[in-house]
Order: structure tokens, then C-alpha cells, then sequence
């Protein structure tokens, strides 16, 4: 079995706690979403300051 079949079906079991209702995934997934929509607002940060110096 490759490793990403290992972590694809790991990912699919459900978790330990909150009654298994989500997949590993679903807690996997937000965190990541969120960053992702972060980033543009430390790029606009970025060109604030860079605009400042």
C-alpha cells in the first residue's frame, strides 16, 4: 500500500471524540482553508509597509 493510500484513508476514518460524526478530514480541512484565505492579508500588509519605507 502506497503512502498516500495510508494517509487517504487515514484521513477518511472517523476521529476519536465528538462522536465520530466528521471525518479526520473535515478537521483537517478548515485550519487550511483559513490560512489560505490569510494570505492576502498579509500580502496587503506587506505592501503597506512596503509603501511606507
Amino acid at each position: 500500500m502506497s503512502r498516500q493510500q495510508v494517509l487517504l484513508e487515514l484521513l477518511d476514518e472517523p476521529p476519536i471524540g465528538f462522536e465520530g460524526r466528521q471525518p479526520n478530514y473535515f478537521w483537517v480541512r478548515h485550519p487550511l482553508f483559513d490560512m489560505t484565505r490569510h494570505v492576502g492579508e498579509l500580502l496587503a500588509f506587506k505592501a503597506m509597509w512596503d509603501r511606507r519605507a
